[in-house]
């Protein structure tokens, strides 16, 4: 049997960390809210490491960022980020849970008055036989149609016939900004 290196989760302590709710149309649409977390640090020996949930659902979301051990001797930075939907609308703070205790972070509100440059038109009116595919954080056409589909099949068990109504990338938001890909594609009758 070959010798297979045995990793472990660890819990991690980020020296910094970024909350993000994205209060977009496109974030609402479905019921949604967007929050992104992104994490920085260094630790030991570590690698792969995520932002996961622990209580997605609380007054205050605790997360925690964990990595995974591995016999590489120093210390590495590292940076987690990632995205969860469908969290508490107008969050406020967010609580991110390390082997030292809890500590609660600010929540940045991006594009609160809803920029008409970060809302394409033909998202904002999406009709009754058209959805939207994401790609969030990317440029990346193929995602987000491919996400778009997912969501046709859904709603249109059996047979879809597929156009795309639009298709685009926005970026916004400073200092912490926001950018994804979005395809409208419509079941044609």
């Amino acid at each position: 049997m070959a010798n297979q290196a045995h990793t472990t989760e660890v819990e991690l302590s980020p020296t910094k960390v970024t909350a993000v709710e994205f209060e977009l149309v496109l974030a609402h649409q479905h019921g949604n809210p967007t929050l992104t977390i992104t994490a920085e640090g260094q630790a030991e020996g570590i690698t792969s490491t995520k932002v996961v949930a622990v209580d997605l659902h609380a007054k205050i979301p605790v997360f925690k960022v964990v990595g995974y051990t591995t016999p590489a001797i120093g210390y590495f930075p590292y940076t987690a980020k990632q995205t969860f939907e469908g969290v508490s609308p107008d969050l406020q703070e967010i609580k991110i849970q390390t082997p030292d205790g809890t500590t609660e972070y600010k929540v940045t509100h991006l594009l609160a008055d809803y920029e008409p440059q970060a809302i394409p038109a033909s998202v904002k009116s999406v009709k009754e036989n058209q959805v939207v595919g994401y790609a969030y954080n990317q440029s990346n056409l193929d995602l987000a149609f491919s996400n778009a589909v997912k969501q046709l099949y859904n709603k249109y068990p059996g047979h879809i016939s597929a156009k795309v109504v639009d298709s685009g990338f926005i970026a916004a938001g400073s200092p912490v900004g926001i950018a994804y890909t979005y395809v409208v594609v419509e079941q044609e009758q």
